[in-house]
């Protein structure tokens, strides 16, 4: 199945890139400990034309805090902290109080969870001007408290820069050092950095979101410093896959154990939005089905890794632009691997091959691509065909289909035929929109 919809990915994504102007992506899909799916999508730079690839660098942005979070919980393993230790304990330069708290009281648990109540980014304008700070304690004051702990969800990438100086403490090692050895190291992860480094090749380039009446221009790679273990990663699309089959995998304890895996999203905190968080996860639910994973978001970037425990399968997006959100796309895929199973039939199996491909009317471009056992259509500019596909059933005697469908705007029980075959490829489909000719 997951071949099946990397096929479907390969005519749909170029087209939906093109109507939000992305310029490029990479996509990555593995099954329990294997990448089955790779591949990358336009430019990483376009100037050159340099073209994407599934090695290609991204800045990973939020999904780092995932990184941080192992770690932590790796040093739960070992005994070296407690979850319910205070902060200070590591760091006792973390302390401050107001009328809202106590930073003595707020724990390692607090800060992975993203409950601690103190403030989101520090005080320095970093994401504004690209100066990231290389120290952390000059910024934290009474001021820094915002929120009672524990009271709610407050996300915090100070909190997690916080936890790698925590990790740097009790390890005895740079966080860079620890990450490598005990994360990347062990699942083979050798296109993935810390921060970023201009002496490394292979980052695309970041660009701006669209705004009206200019060129997107290009961000230049900051160096994160302190804030890198919350947002400073880069990664490639089968690196990332790497990880999240490795962490996501029930049978894989290489870098973390079921029972840590476990703890990290056995309390959900409400985050206000369409997700909830565990400890360095996003916890979303989808039907009865919970798909757990991260997002990020830098200057030029936009990305996301989700997996399915239960099918142990995993999704990563990630876009050089902030024009388009890779979660929802993320959420797409995952959507057709669901609907291709439900639509897989056993018995004899059409030969769908010669519809196959992409058509143009005045309306819209339409992807038809087989998934499961059955050929369906849905409009190219769309991040989600699953939920709004045609199914074409065949008609006896001939290359004409009955159009199935749950969009009672979109032609149910409409006819839809295909015409003008050539070199084995149908190159005409007329439907209730009119005739349709492949691109």
């Amino acid at each position: 199945m997951i071949k099946q919809v990397g096929s479907i990915i390969d005519l749909w994504m170029p087209l939906r890139m093109e109507y939000a102007q992305i310029p490029g992506m990479a996509v990555a899909i593995a099954h329990k400990d294997k990448v089955v799916y790779a591949k990358g999508f336009g430019y990483g730079d376009t100037a050159k034309k340099q073209k994407i690839d599934s090695k290609t660098l991204f800045r990973i942005a939020s999904i780092s805090k995932t990184f941080t979070a192992v770690a932590i919980m790796q040093l739960v393993e070992k005994r070296k902290l407690r979850l319910e230790d205070p902060v200070y304990t590591y760091l006792p330069w973390f302390t401050a109080q107001n009328k809202k708290g106590n930073a003595s009281a707020i724990t390692i648990e607090d800060l992975v969870s993203h409950s601690s109540g103190i403030f989101r980014d520090g005080d320095t304008d970093h994401w504004g001007d690209g100066k990231f700070p290389k120290e952390l304690k000059e910024s934290f004051t009474n001021d820094s408290l915002l929120l009672k702990r524990t009271s709610s969800f407050k996300y915090s990438n100070y909190g997690f820069a916080v936890l790698g100086k925590v990790i740097e403490e009790v390890s005895g090692m740079s966080y860079e050092d620890y990450v490598h050895a005990h994360i990347m190291k062990p699942l083979g992860m050798r296109s993935t950095f810390v921060d970023y480094d201009a002496g490394i090749p292979g980052h695309a380039s970041g660009f701006e979101r669209r705004i009206p009446g200019r060129t997107p221009g290009v961000f230049p790679h900051y160096k994160t410093h302190a804030y890198a273990p919350a947002t400073g990663f880069s990664s490639s699309a089968e690196d990332l896959s790497k990880f999240a089959a490795s962490f996501f995998t029930s049978a894989d304890t290489k870098i973390l154990s079921s029972a840590s895996r476990k703890k990290m999203v056995e309390k959900e905190w409400d985050t206000g939005v369409f997700m909830k968080h565990g400890m360095g996860l996003d916890i979303f639910q989808v039907g009865k089905k919970k798909l757990y994973g991260h997002s990020g978001g830098f200057l030029g970037f936009s990305l996301m890794m989700l997996f399915d425990p239960k099918e142990e399968i995993s999704v990563v997006v990630l876009i050089n632009s902030t024009s388009a959100g890779a979660g929802s796309i993320a959420h797409g895929i995952f959507e057709m691997l669901q609907t291709g199973m439900t639509l897989q039939k056993p018995g004899k199996q059409h030969n769908y091959s010669s519809y196959i491909g992409i058509y143009r009317d005045h309306w819209r471009d339409t992807v038809c691509a087989q998934l499961g056992s059955s050929l369906i259509a849905f409009s190219a500019n769309n991040d989600a065909p699953a939920k709004f596909y045609s199914t074409l059933v065949p008609i006896k005697g001939g290359d004409a289909f009955t159009a199935k469908t749950k969009d009672l705007f979109a032609g149910p029980e409409e006819t839809v035929v295909f015409a003008d075959k050539k070199g084995g490829k149908f190159h005409t489909m007329r439907s209730f929109l009119g005739r349709s000719i492949r691109i």
